[in-house]
């Protein structure tokens, strides 16, 4: 199930939008935006260069998304440069899935092309993780770069990373597979903030970084100053049905209050 399937579209934008998926028994993975090759033969798809055929263009500004899905979903590697400001989310899985273990292109030394994604000013509350990246057999992984300024996430399970990647991958390579960059953000997750399972690497199978580590780790690259900012959640959302999910449940404060400030 979607509401959105984008087959090699060049631009899609959305603003002003309030987009609801009830999917509230969950018989079936449910997606907002799928994003997917153009049909091909096998043949076809199985070309080194059949992943570059130009980025898709994403931009969604001032709207809402709500229910049992994830955000956006990948099956294959597709270029997308997303640009998400003044937004807000409320999702039952992931704001972003990639799952290619199910892809049929060949491991190559043709690098997968990336996954932009910029967050401004967004509140994202999901019940699965942030990013989930799961790679197939032939360990197709595209880097994921993101650059998030003045926003809020929260993942409410405590058994779900924030960012939670797998896959027949060495641990040095699936490192250099997120790129992470941004300012005035808090995140409020309970727990691990990205969490590595290798499945190739034997001496470091897994890998879980929390908060403090999450935070050496982005300034020792030296690229950009990553704040470690830890909101905590003064009202859970125990038992949210997410499609049923209001505006008002993101203010951080009650609006009268917010607007005497």
């Amino acid at each position: 199930w979607t509401v959105f399937s984008l087959e090699q579209a060049k631009r899609f934008t959305l603003r002003g939008v309030s987009v609801t998926l009830e999917n509230g028994t969950r018989q079936q993975p449910a997606t907002i935006i799928e994003l997917k090759q153009a049909s091909r033969t096998l043949s076809d798809r199985m070309m080194p260069d059949s992943a570059m055929r130009g980025a898709t263009a994403i931009s969604i500004t001032e709207s809402i998304f709500r229910g049992e899905a994830d955000g956006f979903r990948l099956t294959e590697p597709v270029e997308v440069k997303a640009d998400l400001t003044h937004t807000a989310w409320a999702l039952a899985g992931n704001l972003l899935t990639i799952d290619t273990r199910n892809s049929v292109q060949m491991a190559t030394s043709i690098e997968p092309p990336p996954c932009q994604m910029r967050l401004d000013h967004i509140t994202a509350v999901v019940d699965g993780s942030l990013i989930s990246v799961d790679a197939g057999e032939a360990g197709v992984a595209p880097t994921v770069d993101v650059r998030c300024d003045s926003s809020i996430l929260c993942v409410l399970r405590k058994d779900r990373p924030l960012i939670s990647m797998q896959g027949p991958i060495e641990m040095d390579e699936w490192l250099d597979r997120l790129v992470w960059a941004g300012t005035a953000n808090y995140i409020d997750a309970v727990g691990p903030w990205w969490s590595i399972s290798s499945l190739r690497s034997i001496t470091t199978p897994e890998r879980k970084f929390n908060a403090s580590d999450w935070s050496q780790h982005w300034n020792s690259t030296g690229n950009t100053s990553i704040d470690r900012n830890v909101f905590e959640n003064t009202d859970p959302w125990e038992k949210a049905v997410f499609h049923q999910i209001d505006l008002k449940m993101f203010y951080l404060f009650p609006p009268n209050d917010f607007y005497r400030a």
